[in-house]
């Protein structure tokens, strides 16, 4: 789904369906998107073929805050709501005080076929009466041939145990290769066309060997599940968050599946629950259910809903956790692997958090993932032995997170204020990554990374006041990442990195007064982020990109004297991010607003229009103030108010033909001040 609309699959899924099922609870009543798939329904014609199932929430005594404010309207042909009584509303409730899961199911089924609920209930009762009676009659038939076709049964079982067996072999291999590809394209940077080829085929090829046996035993829905978490990483750099999102979705439901249907199991004494439960069950479906929830949390993390993304992640922390506490002997493998993991969930989480508007909270989550990735690399360097003086390559993968955490560590305390303990952070994080490249010159991950690296500190001097060092940074970065982009040109992560690569190299060059230069880099940023718009046009960090560096170009433009394109990038780069900014937990989003706001207000003062200048810098300044409220121990957001005040008495300044250093001393005295201000 998109901002306030649909998404083109999803409205053609229920133009296809005939039936609308809804989950009600407090959290979908209060869902835009939820409300507009049954609106969209409803406009289908098939309002009377909307069912609702209470999943929570109190539905008596807060109906309104239990059911979707769409379903408790009727709609006309002409398409206009008319309000209905909440008590109209046909609901199943599966709440344990109300009808139970059971009794709910049979009034959903016994709706969609039309039936009278106690008419289905009765022929349950004949079918369940059916069932008895057959099984009776096979029990008495197999008793009377159990002697006769005794030794037949045993060679037949064991000939069907032995195709089991090599067909659980070959969909194992299978799941194994999936894996080496998996990771061959995390850890080498596999392209991810080849990758996504590779996999899609593996995964064609597992379906193959699953039809050729039982496609639902425990160890073959395993096999598939993991199969779609290795297909995910490969869309989500490929192709649309959409398809990602569904294979991450679908692998979390097989692991929940299999953890209920494992837990139950457990509970039967004796032979029958060894029978059903292989060794290490548990471990297996807690790392299937950790990974699909943090792969979930990524995917909402892309599409800018950021509270499921924290909610998911949470989760996923939660899991990785209770791993990690199962595996506390770091000198092994397995459990080495457990922290580190416990680790990545830390580190996605302050990740989700810092652009939730919450530094304290993303900090102690880069801390932790910080103080959990040097656990493992010191233990790594103890018990895995470097031969001939190289560098390990746990021990280097080991290294390059801790880096990861310092870096992201050190953007976050940027936030609050603490900038020399950044450039501390950066600086450390350089210099490891400068020695792993020197051991492995042609590892294009470490290069993506050392980019960044690059990046950030360039952001640092920008901050600092440095714009020279800040250039050195930028050119760097834009060296390697143009490496990258080349060797996998359809990897969207690539077309990012090379984007904001050439952006950031640009700002700096507009900071140092190279206009033309300038331009000519952001035009490369603009350039590329809108053909990734353009492919991806519902996803809305993908528009948040390219309006980002439509606004940084503007920037450009109305510096340089070209006013009249610089307000045709504002108006489009606001058009483009409206929606986004929709999405109100957004802060990154928010905050980019504001900057086009400011844009406006200035392109107004230098183009003699100071009161519609008023306005929009007023609007700007309201929305810095509305983050500063949510997060009052930032010092970005003071820092990016005050940036606004300096921009106008700057352009004051130009306007009133006087020189820059003695205006600023008067503060906003100056004529033009004084209008802007009336």
């Amino acid at each position: 789904m998109s901002a306030g609309r649909l998404s083109e699959q999803l409205q053609e899924a229920l133009r296809q369906s005939e039936n609308l099922i809804v989950a009600c609870s407090p959290k979908a009543a209060e869902s835009e998107y939820v409300n507009e798939e049954i609106r969209y329904f409803q406009s289908l014609g098939r309002g009377r073929n909307i069912y609702a199932i209470v999943v929570s929430g109190e539905p008596g005594q807060r109906a309104e805050e239990t059911f979707p404010s769409a379903l408790c309207h009727r709609t006309e042909t002409s398409g206009r709501f008319i309000p209905s009584r909440i008590a109209e509303v046909f609901a199943a409730d599966v709440r344990i005080e109300a009808d139970g899961w059971h009794l709910a199911k049979l009034k959903v089924v016994a709706a969609l076929l039309g039936l009278d609920l106690n008419q289905l209930r009765r022929r349950e009762a004949v079918a369940e009466r059916r069932r008895r009676y057959i099984w009776t009659g096979v029990a008495a038939s197999t008793s009377a041939l159990a002697v006769a076709a005794g030794g037949f049964g045993v060679y037949a079982l064991q000939q069907y145990d032995r195709a089991e067996r090599n067909l659980d072999r070959s969909v194992g291999i299978t799941v194994d290769f999936a894996d080496v590809v998996e990771k061959s394209f995390g850890d080498y940077q596999l392209p991810a066309p080849q990758a996504d080829r590779l996999l899609s085929d593996l995964d064609a090829r597992l379906t193959e060997l699953e039809t050729a046996g039982n496609p639902n035993t425990y160890a073959r829905r395993m096999s598939k599940a993991k199969m779609m978490l290795s297909l995910h990483s490969a869309k989500k750099r490929i192709r649309s968050l959409y398809e990602a999102g569904k294979l991450a979705h679908g692998a979390k439901r097989i692991f929940a599946d299999l953890r209920q249907e494992a837990l139950f199991a457990g509970a039967i004494p004796g032979q029958l629950a060894t029978l059903m439960l292989p060794d290490g069950w548990s471990d297996e479906v807690l790392t299937g259910l950790a990974r699909s929830s943090l792969a979930l949390g990524l995917v909402k993390r892309d599409q800018a809903e950021l509270a499921d993304a924290v909610d998911e992640m949470e989760e996923a922390q939660e899991y990785f956790a209770a791993l990690a506490q199962r595996n506390p002997h770091l000198e092994k493998a397995a459990a080495r692997t457990a922290w580190s993991n416990l680790a990545d969930a830390h580190y996605q989480l302050g990740e989700a958090l810092e652009r939730n508007n919450q530094p304290r909270s993303s900090i102690d989550n880069f801390n932790k993932a910080l103080q959990l990735y040097q656990t493992v690399a010191h233990a790594t360097e103890k018990h895995v032995p470097s031969r001939d003086g190289q560098i390990n390559r746990q021990l280097a993968k080991a290294r390059l997170n801790v880096t990861r955490a310092q870096v992201e560590l050190s953007e976050a305390i940027r936030n609050v204020g603490l900038i020399d303990e950044q450039f501390r952070l950066l600086h450390e994080a350089l210099t490891t990554r400068s020695q792993l490249l020197r051991a492995d010159p042609k590892n294009r991950r470490l290069k993506r990374f050392f980019a960044w690296a690059h990046l950030f500190r360039g952001e640092a001097h920008m901050e600092a006041g440095d714009v020279e060092k800040a250039i050195a940074d930028f050119e760097t970065t834009v060296g390697y990442q143009k490496q990258g982009l080349d060797f996998d040109p359809q990897n969207t992560q690539r077309k990012k990195d090379y984007a904001w690569a050439r952006g950031f190299l640009g700002t700096a060059l507009l900071r140092a007064g190279e206009y033309e230069k300038a331009i000519a880099n952001i035009n490369r940023a603009v350039s590329v982020t809108q053909a990734d718009n353009e492919q991806y046009d519902s996803e809305p960090m993908k528009r948040r990109n390219f309006a980002f560096w439509l606004s940084q170009r503007a920037s450009a433009w109305r510096q340089s004297g070209e006013f009249e394109k610089a307000r045709q990038d504002l108006k489009e780069a606001e058009g483009l991010l409206k929606p986004v900014e929709l999405i109100g937990t957004y802060a990154i989003a928010r905050a980019e607003m504001a900057f086009i706001q400011r844009e406006f207000g200035l392109l107004d003062l230098a183009t003699g229009h100071p009161k519609r200048a008023h306005s929009r810098l007023q609007a700007a300044r309201d929305r810095y103030r509305k983050l500063i409220d949510e997060a009052p121990e930032s010092t970005l957001w003071p820092q990016r108010l005050a940036e606004i005040d300096d921009a106008v008495r700057q352009q004051e300044c130009s306007l009133a033909n006087r020189s820059v250093a003695a205006c600023l001393n008067n503060g906003t005295n100056s004529d033009a001040g004084r209008m802007v201000a009336k």
